[in-house]
């Protein structure tokens, strides 16, 4: 049963790195590889400051939809960022297609291996 808790946190982080990847590529796009390998940590550091920062000004309680709603406001900023430059980060990504698979291999046979390990 130690599977179940990996795939929801794999899936979990899945969803935050695609919802982080436009800004990711934007912030990181001086490194060779566009910021792409970071945009699961670029993600959690973005939904994690909004929550906190929600939580701390008392606008919200730190449940799970307070999590949501700092997800939706990192997707909003991304969906600014694709409408002003949509084609250029989708070239820069197809570009960049081999190393998206290979991090995502290594990502979940890593967060496998620990999850065994740990369990």
């Amino acid at each position: 049963m130690v599977l179940l808790p990996l795939l929801r946190w794999w899936l979990t982080l899945e969803l935050i790195g695609l919802v982080a990847l436009p800004i990711s590529m934007h912030l990181l796009r001086f490194l060779p590889e566009r910021g792409i390998c970071f945009r699961r940590a670029v993600g959690l550091v973005l939904c994690s400051v909004l929550l906190w920062l929600l939580v701390t000004l008392g606008l919200i309680q730190n449940r799970l939809p307070a999590a949501v709603v700092s997800v939706a406001l990192v997707a909003a900023g991304s969906l600014v960022l694709v409408r002003s430059n949509g084609s250029a980060l989708l070239e820069q990504l197809r570009a960049q297609q081999r190393l998206v698979l290979i991090e995502a291999v290594l990502f979940f046979s890593v967060l496998l291996l620990f999850g065994v390990w740990r369990a």
